[in-house]
């Protein structure tokens, strides 16, 4: 997964998909604007991460698995405990799967 096409594996990514394959399927749009519609999404949120969203949190728990290439780091945490800024705790007790990017933009 490049960090080009990070954000299409997020849930509202593969909707997202699920509903440009549909419209490509019924002729409601060419499958070159389906791709370009991609294109933009992972763009757009991108920049939209990069330069709007300063909250921060902090994570804690064990590191059951962990992996990174081309500024994509995935981490599978278990016992994973996220204090947020307004000192919101929140802990799971299942496997939490933890994706992060490069806060630079693409080039």
């Amino acid at each position: 997964m490049s960090s080009q096409t990070f954000y299409q594996q997020s849930s509202i990514g593969r909707a997202l998909i699920d509903t440009l394959d549909d419209m490509v399927q019924d002729g409601s749009i060419e499958p070159q604007a389906a791709v370009k519609t991609l294109q933009e999404f992972d763009k757009s949120l991108s920049e939209a991460f990069r330069t709007k969203v300063r909250a921060r949190t902090s994570i804690k728990g064990k590191v059951d698995y962990f992996r990174g290439c081309d500024d994509v780091w995935t981490f599978v945490l278990e016992q994973a405990t996220f204090k947020f800024e307004r000192s919101e705790v929140v802990t799971s007790n299942e496997s939490i799967k933890l994706v992060a990017s490069s806060s630079q933009a693409p080039a």
